[in-house]
């Protein structure tokens, strides 16, 4: 495949993504019976811009993601939860949605600082081998 080709292919792959995670949005302030506007004062934004977010129109940037979530009461992992079901999946990504399906937030936590302190190990073992 060629460069412009797979360029092609991981654009229309994150659109699909953007647009999946926009709906799991939705979803989630509809569940809690929050309107836009409710979550738009939250985070400092218009409710157009949640509108925009919600359709897929504008994407979300990781820290607005963050601020939706800590709001609507997820983790940020939420959003991505079902992507093997549209075939979206990359690479290693049941075992984060396994993690991300605990309903025990505490274990969640736990195993996601554990990932995150391994990747810094592992980071940090990089730099020093450089």
């Amino acid at each position: 495949m060629s460069n412009e080709n797979h360029a092609d292919l991981a654009s229309r792959r994150s659109d699909e993504i953007d647009h999946f995670v926009a709906k799991r949005i939705k979803a989630r302030r509809r569940q809690l019976k929050l309107s836009q506007q409710d979550v738009a004062e939250q985070i400092g934004i218009s409710y157009q811009q949640v509108q925009k977010y919600e359709s897929g129109f504008n994407r979300v940037s990781a820290g607005k993601l963050f601020a939706i979530a800590r709001i609507l009461d997820v983790s940020v992992n939420y959003f991505f939860i079902g992507l093997e079901e549209v075939g979206l999946s990359p690479a290693g990504s049941k075992a984060a949605s396994s993690i991300a399906q605990l309903s025990n937030e505490e274990v969640r936590n736990a195993l996601t600082g554990l990932i995150d302190a391994i990747a810094e190990s592992d980071t940090r073992k990089e730099r020093l081998d450089t």
